[in-house]
């Protein structure tokens, strides 16, 4: 029995051809919170993204935030998170005070970015969010960081695992956190067991969630990686895939 599922946001909820979410997505969410299974937010976004975009106003039981780095229940309280720590926290201070690579430091309740170029506005322009605005680092917990590596593809920091979303910009989160730690806490907090939920995904970021989930969804536009480790792919996002999943799985009628 099916008590929890997990979504990601861009490519699997959000679409950017459309710039929203589809009606027919919208009354699947509203259908299963109605049949008394959760529903959880699980994306990269930090919370002031998912306030531009319009995300908080989606039928949500918790949130995963920036790939697994900070839970939240339904209230928006934080249950779990985990900030870089040692070596991997330094590197990445010093790359963003380098001003070598654009990078964005994603704290608790703060965004900035250490310079800004054409090809940051590019990806962000891609994903229909606004460029971060310039700081300075403050010294706070750093949870997240994005950096463009356009001009350096190689660039290899150690502790840290990078999740493309975009061709040469990729989340930058520590080497052992991903989407389904993150899932872990929540489900831990709620009395879940894994067997018990299903995950809808597209990127590369989505591939521990999928794979960990009791039943891994993988959209039609989803990347290889993801289509890889998931127990069923669905169509694209554009032509309602995970509309159509939960009908195919028995979770709602056509």
């Amino acid at each position: 029995m099916i008590k929890a599922i997990f979504f990601d946001i861009d490519g699997t909820l959000l679409s950017h051809s459309l710039n929203g979410v589809s009606e027919k997505t919208m009354l699947a969410l509203n259908e299963l919170r109605a049949r008394g299974i959760k529903v959880i937010i699980c994306t990269g976004r930090h919370a002031m993204e998912m306030e531009e975009l319009g995300m908080f106003v989606l039928p949500a039981d918790g949130y995963i935030l920036l790939n697994g780095q900070m839970v939240m229940n339904e209230k928006h309280e934080i249950i779990a998170s985990t900030p870089f720590a040692g070596e991997a926290k330094e590197a990445l201070v010093r790359m963003f005070n380098e001003k070598k690579i654009p990078i964005v430091i994603l704290e608790e309740k703060d965004i900035y970015i250490s310079f800004v170029n054409d090809y940051v506005r590019a990806a962000q322009a891609a994903v229909h969010t606004s460029v971060a605005p310039l700081g300075e680092y403050t010294g706070n917990d750093i949870y997240m960081c994005i950096g463009y590596f356009n001009e350096y593809p190689d660039t290899v920091i150690p502790g840290v695992q990078r999740a493309s979303w975009y061709d040469g910009a990729d989340d930058l989160i520590p080497d052992n956190v991903s989407k389904a730690v993150g899932m872990k806490e929540w489900l831990a907090y709620y009395g879940i067991d894994v067997s018990e939920t299903m995950a809808f995904g597209d990127g590369d970021n989505d591939a521990p969630m999928i794979a960990y989930a009791g039943t891994g969804i993988a959209m039609g536009n989803a990347t290889e990686r993801v289509k890889a480790c998931a127990d069923y792919i669905t169509a694209d996002i554009d032509e309602d895939g995970v509309y159509q999943a939960l009908v195919h799985f028995g979770l709602l009628s056509e």
